[in-house]
């Protein structure tokens, strides 16, 4: 049987249904419980398909695979810079088809060490989107989200063909509120 344990502690499974019409089956990812044992459970995933842990907030879905722009070693290179800046709040790096997300937790490691129940822990624990890395050929882009009306939206406020100093120059901002010091690059002054 498949199963998927998220950070959360919560295992879930994936049921196989007959869809409606009769004509296939559909697969809804399910938390694994007594009453699962008597449902239709499968034992794996057609290769192009994975279970995912959505950042934010844990759930589990199914999702299509895909390949990414991002290598490895600059995945590697971003996680490192963010554990090496030593961060009050946790972090998620996703891996997109044409870049990075970062997220920070909504609680940090000092409230992980204060809240005793593990489990109260992770209920309420979310993470939000901060930055992004997109990679286009060479070239990196270093985006923030806007909610200003004008400019709704991923904002670039830096591009570059090394993106050691795109992380070095921006990921320090990624907790505070001097992020929003960095205009679109466009505008920049």
């Amino acid at each position: 049987m498949l199963t998927y344990t998220n950070r959360k502690g919560e295992t879930f499974c994936v049921e196989k249904k007959e869809s409606k019409s009769g004509s296939g089956y559909t697969y809804h990812v399910i938390l694994f419980d007594e009453s699962s044992k008597e449902k239709a459970l499968i034992d794996a995933l057609s290769p192009h398909y994975e279970l995912y842990e959505r950042p934010f907030d844990a759930r589990v879905i199914i999702r299509r695979k895909f390949a990414s722009t991002i290598t490895p070693e600059e995945y590697d290179l971003v996680v490192d810079v963010l554990q090496a800046l030593d961060l009050p709040e946790l972090f998620i790096v996703e891996l997109l088809p044409d870049g990075l997300l970062l997220y920070l937790s909504t609680l940090t490691k000092e409230d992980k060490q204060s809240i005793q129940d593990t489990n109260l822990f992770h209920r309420a624990q979310w993470y939000h989107e901060k930055i992004k890395l997109i990679k286009e050929g060479e070239v990196y882009k270093v985006q923030r989200y806007s909610n200003l009306l004008k400019h709704t939206g991923w904002i670039t406020m830096e591009s570059g063909s090394d993106l050691k100093p795109l992380l070095d120059k921006f990921l320090p901002h990624i907790n505070q509120d001097t992020l929003l010091n960095f205009w679109e690059e466009e505008t920049a002054q």
